[in-house]
């Protein structure tokens, strides 16, 4: 049996995540990524309380920063804090990244 796929890793991360753990809490930064540096450019954190929300979802969301911005790193937060998980662990990081997948930048 395969997992079933929802069309972008960011997708597929939180519906598992939340398949896993119930409803979290996740931070993420909003990025601008040059050919030789990496700029943090804003941060915030949502509640995620069912598995629907989607990349183009995150993307309307990340417009309101009012910043052009090329990656985003997303955790989830626990009650003990930032929590390593399986997904994350699988990608040999310590959190999961994702390339603006819609080559759209932020505005």
């Amino acid at each position: 049996m395969t997992a079933e796929t929802h069309g972008t890793d960011f997708d597929d991360w939180l519906v598992s995540t939340y398949r896993d753990v119930g409803s979290f809490t996740m931070l993420f930064v909003l990025l601008r990524i040059g050919d030789t540096s990496v700029d943090l450019l804003r941060s915030a954190y949502l509640h995620v309380v069912g598995d629907e929300l989607r990349w183009p979802d995150m993307v309307q969301l990340f417009r309101g920063a009012g910043v052009d911005w090329s990656g985003a790193v997303f955790y989830r937060a626990g009650r003990e804090g930032l929590e390593r998980d399986a997904f994350r662990r699988n990608r040999k990081g310590d959190s999961f990244f994702c390339a603006n997948q819609i080559h759209h930048s932020g505005r």
